[in-house]
């Protein structure tokens, strides 16, 4: 992006609307996998099938997320503005002057990415984060533990008195030299200023005054709208047509309409095993069937010798 001066004065909206729309091939992918499982394993156990029950809706949810965020777009997680940056936090956005900003750098960022039964850290290179005073941050960006994302400690980093203010480029779809040019420009161009409405002034206003004042402050103004989802490419098309193709034959092969030779012999080799133990199983029954019969005529026939050598008394 070009740093000129006509350009700081722009607003850029930075939305996270084209992440979620490149999330389609994996929702698709997901039900793919699921869907070949089925059609591969001729007879799951219970821990597959909780797999698959599980695989299946997260795939669906992120095929019905993607597709909705294509065609309705979000609100932007961050927007730059000559009053500052803006950051959305819970349902509210909050604002971070560009006076009130002490630096900025780049850095990796760590996060923990939990999953079934493990946990991993996940690295996130090259994301620009502006630096604040600790001060600063514990009053007027700080939510209680419980309004706080997952994505939290990722998003502010504390380095000694100053607290690191992560804006993430992969999140938005951006190029992380461009977001950081973008920064850089306004920060030297409106650093020096106070525009108005860009939150209180440094007073001794107790805390909680302060907190209500800069997260009730007005909504980042329009801007140009950046991280939107492209047209689909090509590759984008092929990407999104191969599992939709796959899913459609593993289902087709899991409702019976067709099967490979490994299992039709599999199949078959099944039915004559049922077919022989439905054989044992009735010959057992006629067998059992046989020696209750045995066991009653051996009865009768003690009982008629009993009551023909001990006649009872008429």
């Amino acid at each position: 992006m070009d740093a000129a001066e006509p350009d700081v004065h722009q607003t850029l909206e930075y939305r996270g609307d084209a992440t979620i729309a490149g999330l389609l091939p994996l929702g698709l992918m997901l039900c793919f996998l699921a869907s070949l499982v089925l059609a591969l394993v001729d007879r799951p156990d219970g821990r597959l099938i909780a797999a698959v029950c599980i695989v299946v809706p997260a795939g669906i949810g992120l095929i019905a997320a993607a597709l909705w965020r294509r065609r309705h777009p979000g609100q932007p997680m961050f927007v730059l503005s000559p009053r500052g940056v803006h950051y959305r936090l819970a349902s509210d956005y909050v604002l971070v002057p560009w006076r009130e900003i002490q630096g900025i750098d780049s850095v990796d960022v760590r996060s923990w990415n939990f999953s079934i039964g493990r946990s991993r850290t996940v690295t996130f290179c090259d994301v620009t984060v502006i630096l604040v005073l600790r001060e600063f941050y514990e009053t007027h960006i700080l939510l209680p533990f419980w309004r706080r994302s997952p994505a939290w400690r990722a998003m502010f980093i504390p380095k000694g008195e100053m607290i690191q203010f992560a804006l993430h480029h992969e999140a938005v779809s951006v190029e992380a030299r461009a977001l950081r040019a973008a920064v850089e420009a306004r920060w030297h161009a409106f650093r020096g200023r106070s525009t108005a409405g860009d939150g209180p002034e440094r007073t001794s206003v107790p805390r909680v005054m302060a907190r209500r004042r800069i997260t009730d402050a007005a909504p980042p103004p329009p801007g140009i709208a950046l991280g939107k989802p492209r047209p689909m490419s090509t590759w984008d098309a092929v990407k999104v047509i191969v599992p939709l193709i796959g899913i459609v034959i593993a289902l087709s092969n899991v409702l019976g309409l067709w099967a490979t030779a490994g299992q039709t012999k599999a199949r078959e080799e099944r039915r004559l095993w049922a077919e022989q133990e439905r054989q044992r199983e009735e010959e057992q029954r006629k067998f059992d069937d046989n020696v209750k019969r045995i066991e009653k005529e051996r009865d009768e026939y003690f009982r008629r010798m009993e009551a023909e050598r001990f006649p009872r008394p008429k």
